[in-house]
């Protein structure tokens, strides 16, 4: 048997835990959101890189909602990278949408 003080500190563990709530508790969408960016030349790619990431917010917002609209929050991003044309590269941003 446990002693009072002992089944005090249960009672108050139990307590805390009953009302906490999750730390940081994620919402995310159980799909992959993607956008392509404008083209660069091809030894700007990393212009490329940035153009998708900014469309990608639009993308997501258009798709999933304003609330899931924010690359920072989401999910298993990927910026892929192609030649458009001999001197132009593409490159293309895909994430699960999350909200902040």
């Amino acid at each position: 048997m446990c002693s009072a003080r002992q089944a005090a500190v249960i009672a108050a563990t139990f307590a805390v835990l009953a009302t906490a709530q999750p730390a940081a508790a994620e919402t995310c969408l159980r799909m992959v959101v993607s956008a392509s960016g404008s083209t660069s030349m091809w030894n700007k790619e990393e212009l490329a890189r940035t153009s998708a990431i900014a469309a990608w917010p639009a993308a997501a917002s258009e798709t999933a909602g304003a609330d899931y609209a924010s690359w920072g929050a989401a999910r298993g991003k990927t910026v892929a990278c192609a030649l458009a044309t001999k001197s132009t590269v593409r490159c293309t941003a895909k994430a699960t949408p999350c909200k902040p």
